[in-house]
C-alpha cells in the first residue's frame, strides 16, 4: 500500500507543477515577444541564469535548446543531379534571415550519364534565390565557384538589385554575369574587393559605378567584360589601390583615370590595351605583359602613359617589342 501512496503523492505534485508552470506562462510577458528577441535576452544572460530558466516553463526550456544561434558561416558543397536543388533552399528557408559572415556556394563536377537521376538538375533559378538568400541575410563574402563545366557554360547569373552589406564577392569559373541596368550608386556601398575568374560574359561597368568603396579589382580570364570591350574602373572617392586585368584578351581600352589611390597595377593581355591611369596615382608594383606586336605604337607609348613612378618597388615588363627595338 506504501509504493501506491507514494506514487499517487508523486502523481498529485507533478501536476501541480505543470498547472504551476502553465499559470507562469501564462502570465510571463517574455514569453508573448517574437522568439529571435527572447533569443536575444537569453543571449544576454550569464550561462547559469540562462540555463536556471528551464525551470520557469517548458516553453522557456524549449528557448534554452535553440539558443546557438545558426552558424554565421555556410560552405555548400554540391553535386548538380545528385544532390536535391529544393533540399538546398528548403534548409535556407528553416534557417531564416540570420546574419551571415560568409556564404560559399561550390558546384561540383556533377551526374550525367544515367537516364535516371534521383534529382532535377541545379538551375539559374535556384542560384539566383541563393544570391538573394545572401543580400537577405546582409552577408559579408560571397564565394561562388561552378566548377562544374556544364553548369558554367550555360548558367546565367543574375545577382540582386542591392548588397548593401557585401564587402567580398569572388566569382570563379561562371558563365554570364549580369547586375542589372538601373543599380542605385550605392547599391554595392560596402563592397570593398571584386575577384572574378574564369567568366564567359560580366557586365562589370554596371556593377563598378555601385561601388564607391571599392579597393581591389581583380579579372582574369573573362571573355567578355561589357559589349564595348571597355573597362571604366570608376572610384568616385579615389579609394581603388589594386587593379589586375590579366588574359581578358578582348579587352581594348582600360579607363582608371579617377583612381588616384592606385598603389598596385597589373595588366597582361594578348592585345595592346589602351590604358589610362590617374597622373596623381603613385604605384609601387606595376606588372605590364603585352603579347601582341607594336605596329601603332611603340612601347614607349605604354610606358609614357604611366603616372609618377617614384615610389615604385617592383617593375614587370614583357613585351615582344623588346627584342625588336629600343623603349
Amino acid at each position: 500500500m506504501a509504493p501506491q501512496l507514494g506514487a499517487s503523492a508523486a502523481k498529485k505534485r507533478r501536476v501541480t507543477e505543470e498547472a504551476a508552470a502553465a499559470a507562469a506562462e501564462e502570465g510571463d510577458p517574455i514569453l508573448a515577444l517574437p522568439e529571435d528577441l527572447q533569443l536575444r535576452i537569453l543571449s544576454l544572460l550569464p550561462l547559469k541564469s540562462a540555463i536556471r530558466t528551464g525551470a520557469l516553463s517548458t516553453r522557456w526550456r524549449a528557448l534554452w535548446a535553440r539558443r546557438w544561434p545558426a552558424p554565421s558561416s555556410l560552405d555548400l558543397h554540391l553535386r548538380s543531379g545528385v544532390d536535391d536543388p529544393d533540399r538546398l533552399l528548403g534548409l535556407l528557408h528553416r534557417r531564416g534571415r540570420r546574419h551571415l559572415d560568409r556564404f560559399v556556394l561550390t558546384f561540383h563536377f556533377g551526374e550525367y550519364r544515367r537516364r535516371r537521376l534521383p534529382h532535377r538538375y541545379f538551375g539559374d533559378e535556384d542560384i539566383r534565390r541563393c544570391l538573394g538568400y545572401t543580400a537577405a541575410c546582409d552577408a559579408k563574402d560571397l564565394h561562388l565557384d561552378i566548377a562544374d563545366h556544364f553548369m558554367s557554360t550555360v548558367s546565367m547569373l543574375r545577382f540582386p538589385a542591392a548588397c548593401p552589406r557585401l564587402a567580398r564577392l569572388s566569382l570563379l569559373r561562371v558563365g554570364n554575369v549580369t547586375f542589372g541596368y538601373s543599380l542605385r550608386s550605392d547599391a554595392y556601398a560596402t563592397l570593398e574587393v571584386v575577384q572574378i575568374h574564369s567568366a564567359h560574359s560580366v557586365d562589370i561597368n554596371h556593377l563598378l559605378p555601385a561601388c564607391p568603396r571599392l579597393r581591389t579589382l581583380d579579372l582574369r580570364d573573362c571573355e567578355f567584360l561589357d559589349t564595348s570591350d571597355e573597362i571604366y574602373a570608376t572610384s568616385p572617392q579615389g579609394r581603388l589601390r589594386s587593379l589586375t586585368v590579366a588574359e581578358c584578351n578582348r579587352v581594348t581600352q582600360l579607363y582608371a583615370g579617377m583612381a588616384s589611390g592606385l598603389r598596385s597595377f597589373r595588366l597582361s593581355s594578348a592585345l595592346l590595351p589602351i590604358y589610362e591611369i590617374a597622373a596623381t596615382a603613385q604605384p609601387d608594383d606595376l606588372y605590364i605583359c603585352l603579347r601582341g606586336p607594336c605596329i601603332s605604337y611603340p612601347l614607349k607609348h605604354w610606358i609614357q602613359a604611366l603616372p609618377n613612378l617614384a615610389n615604385l618597388m617592383v617593375l614587370t615588363i614583357c613585351s615582344i617589342a623588346l627584342r625588336v627595338g629600343p623603349l
